[in-house]
């Protein structure tokens, strides 16, 4: 009968348009993902750095609770990519990025924000924990050996201070420069990156 195939039409039609539904939103769902990762180690970018690290700050602020930040970057891996080959330099960078995820917390974020250079947000974290954590991540990245080569890497530690009047973006340049410096004063070192007076030697 014209009205069995016509509702036979019809649920063909829907099933149709539901599959291609849950396709378009898999796709968005996989489009925002890459929005806000680093497509070689999988970590989070730092776009991701940026809106998470502003909204744990906002928060430590409102809770006067503790909240740090690490910047952790890599030595000399232009130089294992230009004596090594471009795999060879890929392979530590997902090497490092493996091992920070396994020397923080599952509540702490982990991007990857530059060429060489790592990020960790540490919402709950005070000072003293957050320079362990640094000397942990530290001696965690020399403990890489790949094709027979050690890495070091250079560290610095910030923590917030309710007192002052700081956004995430001023840690974070702050952050920045410390670890500049500590690869400028001969790389594989933590430093501590002071509010108000220039950066201590950690470790």
């Amino acid at each position: 009968p014209v009205m069995e195939e016509e509702l036979l039409v019809r649920a063909r039609n829907l099933i149709i348009a539901t599959c291609l539904a849950a396709r378009v939103e898999a796709q968005r769902a996989r489009l925002s993902l890459l929005e806000v990762t680093d497509p070689l180690t999988g970590l989070h970018n730092r776009s991701m750095l940026f809106s998470m690290g502003s909204k744990y700050l906002a928060m430590a602020r409102r809770a006067a609770s503790p909240f740090a930040l690490l910047l952790l970057e890599i030595d000399a891996l232009g130089e294992i990519y230009l004596e090594e080959g471009h795999e060879a330099g890929d392979e530590v960078l997902r090497q490092a990025a493996a091992t920070l995820l396994r020397a923080v917390r599952d509540s702490d974020l982990v991007a990857r924000i530059g060429d060489s250079r790592f990020a960790l947000a540490l919402p709950h974290c005070a000072a003293e924990d957050a320079l362990r954590v640094g000397e942990r991540c530290h001696q965690a990245i020399e403990g890489l050996w790949p094709f027979g080569m050690q890495v070091t890497a250079s560290v610095a530690v910030a923590s917030f201070n309710p007192d002052l009047d700081v956004d995430f973006d001023t840690l974070l340049a702050r952050t920045c420069r410390t670890v500049d410096r500590a690869r400028a004063e001969g790389r594989d070192r933590v430093l501590i990156a002071c509010a108000q007076s220039r950066p201590e030697v950690a470790a």
